[in-house]
């Protein structure tokens, strides 16, 4: 924190620069809040159907809580939600939530966009995009949050194929193997004259 504000204080409050600065500061502090084993950071959502939710309503119901924030505008970020969509289909039904949190600021934008690349989980907008950037200390999107169910986060500021690794190793896939004996009946066949 000290150098933190060492630093700040060299470029003086009359730089133009300062807004920007005291952001990516403010990002720095919030990130060791966010590491793996500290509980997740609760953010306001507003889903698809207009009603707003926290993030704390999609967490603990099943095993993990995959939370993915993206842009609309961001090439990688829609080719990165397609992959998203497929993780989803593969996963959800071994346990997992899938959260994607967009970042618009444009609602209309971002509707059609999920609307376009058939994203599948729960879509939803951040209430205040700027803070949930600061909040999770995100430094670029796509990126991704693995949250066990008790609330602390697993993995985060992971790209979507370290999620889809990570994700297959916490959730495997298990064959089981159904009882194939075959219930044999004695001939007891009589003809009768």
């Amino acid at each position: 924190e000290e150098e933190l504000q060492s630093l700040l204080s060299g470029f003086g409050s009359r730089n133009r620069n300062v807004p920007i600065l005291m952001s990516i500061a403010q990002r720095l502090r919030n990130a060791h809040k966010i590491e793996p084993g500290n509980p997740y950071v609760d953010i306001s959502l507003i889903e698809q159907s207009g009603r707003e939710y926290n993030l704390s309503d999609y967490v603990g119901y099943t095993r993990y809580t995959v939370v993915g924030f993206w842009r609309s505008d961001s090439a990688p970020s829609c080719r990165a939600m397609v992959k998203w969509s497929d993780l989803c289909r593969k996963f959800a039904y071994r346990g997992a939530t899938f959260v994607s949190v967009s970042l618009d600021t444009d609602e209309t934008k971002w509707r059609e966009k999920a609307r376009e690349l058939r994203l599948m989980g729960h879509q939803c907008l951040a209430a205040d995009p700027a803070d949930v950037e600061n909040r999770y200390a995100l430094a670029s999107i796509p990126r991704f949050v693995l949250i066990t169910p008790d609330g602390s986060i697993e993995s985060r500021d992971m790209a979507i194929d370290e999620l889809e690794s990570r994700v297959q190793e916490l959730l495997p896939y298990r064959v089981v193997k159904r009882d194939t004996a075959v219930l044999s009946v004695p001939d007891t066949t009589v003809f009768v004259k």
